[in-house]
């Protein structure tokens, strides 16, 4: 009888020290998955296996937000070593520019989807936000890495990190389906929030730069949710044009 299953990660060097120096500085938030083992050149890793399911679709979308925010959001930790903002493979100069740079990658597939207009609200946007402190972020937390046993959130797995703010990784999750996608569903989970006091109009702002990207992914892997997207785009613009 087996007492104990492992996952084996294999991948670049580069990614592999990201993603276990992740796991390690997270080792207490119960959520994410226990680092057992390195592999010294760093070709893989091993990790404690973590029973239950991918699912395409969220049972109760507030109540994931909640528990996201309350089991790893709330958990994270300024971080200083890192000297710059982004990805934490291939940093640059401010948390803006990272978000100018990932909006400009958006635009080239976004040309017949949305317009010119629509680039230049959300590039502006990002270029007046005031980065607060930075922290070491997931940066890829999206239903598709959240395990569900049953219906509820057992565990957040692939970490692709990010040095920034962590409402990215909140409003990262709510755009990464495209259901509820509304000011109530998100209202909830911010009210969770207890790490860096963010106005709701700046939260706001930052839902339509991350739904952005987003549409620019759906176009590419997730046609079939595009029309529900674009809903909730015209949606948001509506908070932030009115």
């Amino acid at each position: 009888m087996i007492d104990q299953l492992y996952a084996v990660k294999a991948n670049n060097s580069t990614v592999i020290c990201l993603e276990t120096y992740f796991l390690k500085f997270y080792n207490n938030i119960k959520i994410l998955p226990k680092l057992v083992y390195v592999e010294p050149s760093k070709k893989y890793f091993v990790y404690s296996f973590i029973e239950g399911e991918i699912k395409s679709q969220i049972y109760n979308k507030s109540y994931l937000l909640q528990k996201l925010v309350i089991s790893l959001i709330n958990q994270y930790r300024s971080i200083s070593h890192f000297k710059g903002w982004g990805w934490a493979e291939n940093l640059v100069d401010s948390w803006e520019q990272f978000l100018i740079e990932n909006i400009d990658y958006s635009k080239e597939r976004l040309k017949i989807t949305l317009t010119e207009e629509d680039y230049l609200l959300v590039r502006n946007l990002a270029s007046n936000f005031n980065a607060k402190d930075k922290y070491f972020l997931h940066g890829d937390c999206g239903i598709h890495n959240f395990i569900f046993c049953e219906k509820h959130l057992c565990a957040v797995i692939d970490p692709t990190p990010i040095v920034g703010e962590p409402i990215y990784d909140l409003l990262y999750a709510f755009c990464s389906s495209p259901d509820d996608l509304t000011i109530e569903t998100l209202n909830t989970a911010i009210n969770y929030l207890k790490i860096n006091n963010y106005e709701k109009d700046v939260v706001y702002k930052y839902v339509l730069i991350i739904l952005y990207n987003r549409i620019a992914t759906c176009t590419e892997h997730h046609p079939q949710d595009l029309s529900k997207y674009l809903e909730a785009w015209n949606y948001w613009k509506s908070f932030i044009c009115e």
